[in-house]
């Protein structure tokens, strides 16, 4: 049975450099990030147009906090993510547009790179970054514990399947 009251949450940072006035910079070294947090029913999200749902309830959050300037510049964003119920919560780390392959530290090019913080116990996390040898893929980091893992591999393979 599905508890239709229980409110399943994503996350996301979104660079604002460009959405201050003025905009600051693109060589500005720092960060100018806010989380962006998307809200939408367990029951809505498990039903037929539950994909659609999800996209449309984020797409929305992105366009609306990404216009916000009070938000960003107050940080009240944050007050909001200190209270979430974090086992409710899929939170997205890193960026493709944030490229940590071509980071050098005077031994050559990184062979590979993880972002060890999506491990954690207290919600589900992903990590997405720029694939090393191409422009056109991503890769895609996730940590859950094994059970689970398991779970999502077998159902990962099987729709792999069908593609």
């Amino acid at each position: 049975m599905i508890d239709e009251n229980v409110m399943e949450i994503f996350g996301c940072v979104a660079d604002c450099r460009s959405r201050l006035n003025p905009p600051l910079p693109q060589s500005y070294f720092g960060n100018c990030l806010v989380t962006i947090l998307s809200k939408a029913s367990r029951v809505d999200l498990v039903g037929k147009d539950g994909f659609i749902i999800a996209v449309e309830v984020i797409g929305e959050a992105i366009k609306n906090q990404m216009k916000d300037e009070e938000l960003i510049l107050n940080c009240s964003w944050y007050r909001e993510f200190c209270v979430v119920d974090m086992k409710q919560t899929l939170t997205i780390a890193g960026s493709p547009k944030f490229n940590l392959c071509d980071v050098d530290f005077g031994w050559g090019r990184l062979e590979k790179t993880e972002i060890i913080s999506i491990d954690n116990s207290s919600g589900t996390s992903m990590s997405i970054s720029k694939y090393k040898d191409s422009d056109r893929d991503l890769e895609v980091g996730l940590s859950l514990p094994k059970i689970q893992m398991s779970a999502f591999a077998a159902i990962f393979d099987h729709v792999l399947c069908f593609l």
